[in-house]
């Protein structure tokens, strides 16, 4: 397989492991930029450089529809800031970067609903080689560069 895209649902592997994601949704974050904020000592004026782009991957799990949710919240949570091998879909290709597990956390829905959707945070360790053409909401046109290229 040579595409990164797949019908199928998330999953991501730590090392002969595979944790598969159904029931959740993908909201991916491909060109982010990262700033490194400098700040002066005497005057207290802030100035940014930038870096190249980073690709965060937020993924949205609903626990209501599994058996038992404390069980796979329990699960996702063991490998909270490991490096994992991340699938966007599972019946694709993965990622050419390895992503860290940098935020796992539970939102209820309603008050006392207990547990309703668990948002995880994949954030990639080197930069991410897209080789097609990535279209960039924010700039209105579409641009064929390998990802961490500046625009």
């Amino acid at each position: 397989m040579n595409s990164i895209f797949g019908q199928e649902n998330p999953q991501f592997k730590v090392g002969a492991i595979t944790v598969d994601l159904p029931h959740s949704t993908l909201q991916p974050k491909w060109i982010m930029p990262k700033l490194i904020p400098f700040e002066s000592v005497l005057t207290g004026h802030r100035s940014y450089a930038r870096e190249r782009a980073v690709a965060e991957f937020p993924l949205f799990i609903n626990l209501f529809d599994y058996a038992d949710p404390k069980a796979k919240q329990s699960e996702i949570e063991s490998y909270k800031y490991q490096l994992v091998e991340f699938y966007a879909h599972k019946d694709a290709a993965p990622l050419n970067s390895k992503f860290f597990i940098s935020k796992v956390e539970v939102h209820e829905l309603e008050m006392n609903s207990g547990l309703d959707i668990c948002e995880i945070i994949f954030m990639n360790e080197d930069y991410c080689i897209l080789p097609f053409v990535v279209i960039v909401y924010n700039y209105g046109k579409a641009y064929g560069l390998k990802y961490g290229d500046s625009l």
